[in-house]
């Protein structure tokens, strides 16, 4: 069910976009009319259509014992309703209260953190994002460099009180290689690969990308490292993914990935 939600994220994130360019099709969305006038209207209002008929199917499985309740599949359902009042708005249509607006808690001390990946060599990049709009604006400058929504991997705590390490995002950006690595560090710096110029280093996250615990806390999970170097130009940096899910720890090491460690203590995924 919750895969369900996801899935039509990624359709109606995915409609918004121009051939993976990041492009936002304002022309198309800002009709007003409720008759659709080009391909993209009408995914967005099958979008919106699946996840309304998606949520009222899904109502009672929010109550606080159901399957939904839990911190994923409310993130992801908040969103919706969010992204579910701008495309009624945008596609010319009367607001539509749903029975899960009741039921849906409001995500205000926990940041879900997407996972996406360039599918042509396995890197992934992750995106905190708080709201929608968050989400499209990172789901715009991933897609420009070819990294795609893959899913919601685990939650940051919204304040630095609880938990004050904090994280950075760095990329290695070679123009010769032609690909970006992307990888989480505590390292306010960045790390080096061996021989790379200090000018490949990229920041994509100055102010910090979030913060994670040191130490273990109830409710709280250990966020794995792992990195690999397989396929890649000898020279250039890993490739870098975290998780928060002990299986796939497990799953990456088998194909000789190798696990870095815990970078810090975060609220899990499903």
């Amino acid at each position: 069910m919750k895969l369900k939600l996801l899935t039509i994220l990624n359709l109606i994130i995915g409609a918004m976009f121009l051939g993976g360019c990041g492009q936002y099709e304002r022309s198309k969305l800002g009709t007003t009319t409720t008759t659709p006038k080009s391909e993209s209207d009408k995914t967005l209002t099958q979008g919106l259509k699946d996840f309304e008929s998606t949520a009222v199917k899904l109502a009672p499985d929010f109550n606080p014992n159901g399957p939904m309740a839990n911190l994923e599949a409310q993130a992801l359902a908040q969103m919706l309703l969010e992204l579910q009042g701008k495309l009624r708005s945008q596609l010319g249509q009367a607001p539509l209260k749903l029975p899960i607006e009741q039921k849906v808690s409001q995500i205000t001390s926990q940041i879900p953190v997407f996972q996406f990946v360039d599918t042509r060599i396995g890197a992934r990049a992750y995106a905190a994002a708080a709201s929608f709009d968050q989400l499209k604006a990172a789901v715009s400058l991933m897609a420009g460099n070819h990294f795609y929504l893959e899913g919601l991997s685990f939650f940051l705590p919204a304040s630095s009180s609880a938990c004050n390490i904090k994280l950075y995002q760095y990329v290695y950006s070679d123009p010769a290689v032609g690909y970006l690595y992307a990888y989480l560090t505590r390292d306010p710096k960045g790390e080096r690969g061996t021989g790379e110029p200090a000018s490949y280093r990229v920041n994509w996250s100055p102010n910090g990308f979030g913060y994670v615990c040191n130490e273990m806390k109830p409710g709280l999970v250990p966020l794995y490292r792992l990195t690999t170097r397989n396929g890649q130009i000898a020279g250039t940096p890993y490739i870098g993914v975290v998780t928060a899910r002990k299986s796939a720890v497990t799953n990456l090491v088998g194909q000789r990935w190798t696990n870095n460690g815990i970078i810090g203590y975060v609220l899990p995924p499903l």
